[in-house]
């Protein structure tokens, strides 16, 4: 399953429920309406969204629409959910929210979460293993493990190592200095994050999947 970053990947002819119950109509999961309700309104719960259910995609707000996208997304039950850039479009407050969600409904359900951003915090912040990309050809430049413990603060040294870390695989070589402004955090300035750069972040998933509300 996927959840992508534009907020219109919601039926807005459906409610909020239904665009669920319909993702499990497709998949072919449960037997009856009933149950798919029920499994609907756990994983709304599970993104915290009870109380929602009737409401129609325009009536919420871009991060309340992205919970029912990663709520719709889990309730298939799939072994490995990708995320393409689903906070980009996001404020900066919104987007740490969802993060930390995110995190608490990995936790929760053992899904491998397979993560797109264009941001290295980000990626640091959620990420167990960080697979950098290059461009002409787009491959795989060097993996990089996350070693750091849960909650994973930006102003520390070994948060800010990683990040210089990454930021000089994405940097071409010899380019002296990119676009963008030098990244602040606390005490720490850093080299600015070059335009155009890619990689992908890799949720690890933790042993089995739970199979919640089966």
């Amino acid at each position: 399953m996927m959840v992508f970053q534009n907020f219109e990947q919601l039926f807005p002819w459906y409610t909020v429920r239904r665009n669920i119950t319909f993702a499990l109509d497709i998949a072919s999961k449960f037997s009856n309406s009933k149950t798919r309700s029920k499994t609907a309104d756990y994983y709304l719960e599970l993104v915290g969204l009870k109380g929602f259910e009737d409401l129609y995609p325009h009536q919420l707000s871009g991060g309340m629409q992205q919970r029912v996208a990663i709520a719709r997304a889990l309730s298939v039950r799939p072994e490995i959910l990708l995320m393409d850039e689903p906070f980009g479009s996001l404020d900066a407050i919104t987007r740490a929210s969802l993060q930390k969600e995110l995190i608490r409904i990995w936790e929760e359900t053992n899904v491998t979460i397979i993560f797109v951003t264009h941001n290295i915090e980000e990626a640091i912040i959620l990420g167990d293993k960080i697979l950098v990309l290059q461009a002409n050809p787009g491959k795989i430049k060097q993996i990089v493990h996350n070693p750091l413990k849960r909650p994973r603060l930006p102003d520390t040294k070994e948060f800010n190592a990683i990040w210089e870390n990454i930021h000089s695989l994405l940097t071409p070589a010899g380019s002296g200095k990119t676009e963008e402004e030098p990244r602040v955090r606390g005490s720490f300035q850093q080299k600015p994050f070059p335009v155009g750069a890619y990689f992908f972040e890799v949720g690890a998933a933790k042993e089995g999947y739970h199979r919640e509300n089966s």
